[in-house]
């Protein structure tokens, strides 16, 4: 291979894990921190010297403390809390973590699948969102829900990511179902489609992001929501 080609291959690669060394995620939260409680999930800004070449790569190394300025990756499906919210994280999972209005945790999810087996905790919300929507319980305790994401080209594996960065994962489809909880519903607020930015009340959402475009579609609205 050209040394020129061998230099530009590698400066990219430095390129991808740099995007994934700090994230923008929680951007103006407090500095909290979240726990693995089982499973394995590696943390994306860390990085070991490949042995064969010498080059840093991503270090599959399973961590406990998921400080929330980072991005991680579930090797295996796990159970991680976050300030009060416990997430069930699927396996190939890619996700972050920020928060919302009144400082409510929330999870980030790029990739994957999440479940929120209780979305109410000590008196907060356990909140997830994507590029497509923002999702909270609307009040009810006994309730739950769960996200899968989906991106064009994926899932993408682990030993992959420091080759595609962060691009494959601002465009994608997320798919809502609300779990349990009679006469409940999940508080969805859109970031994409006719109506951004406002909440409706659903038990079911699709979400789907194309740059500047985007559409989303509820099942089963609520009587009082926002059409």
């Amino acid at each position: 291979m050209h040394s020129a080609h061998i230099a530009r291959t590698a400066a990219l690669a430095a390129v991808a894990l740099t995007a994934f060394s700090a994230s923008a995620v929680a951007g103006q939260c407090p500095k909290w921190t979240g726990t693995v409680v089982s499973g394995h999930v590696a943390d994306l800004s860390l990085h070991v010297p490949d042995p064969a070449t010498g080059q840093l790569m991503l270090s599959d190394k399973a961590v406990k403390s998921l400080p929330n300025d980072h991005y991680y990756y579930a090797l295996s499906p796990s159970t991680v809390r976050y300030h009060g919210g416990t997430y069930k994280v699927g396996g190939s999972t890619l996700f972050g973590f920020g928060c919302f209005e009144n400082g409510n945790p929330s999870l980030r999810l790029m990739q994957g699948t999440v479940t929120v087996p209780k979305a109410i905790e000590g008196g907060r919300v356990t909140a997830l969102d994507t590029n497509e929507m923002l999702l909270d319980p609307f009040a009810h305790k006994s309730m739950g829900y769960r996200i899968v994401r989906t991106v064009r080209g994926g899932p993408y594996r682990f030993d992959q990511l420091a080759k595609v960065g962060t691009s494959p994962f601002h465009n994608g489809r997320s798919v809502m179902t609300q779990l349990g909880g009679s006469g409940a519903y999940v508080n969805v607020t859109p970031y994409v489609g006719p109506t951004p930015g406002t909440c409706h009340q659903a038990r079911g959402a699709v979400g789907v992001s194309n740059g500047a475009k985007g559409t989303m579609t509820y099942r089963n609205l609520a009587s009082f929501s926002p059409r």
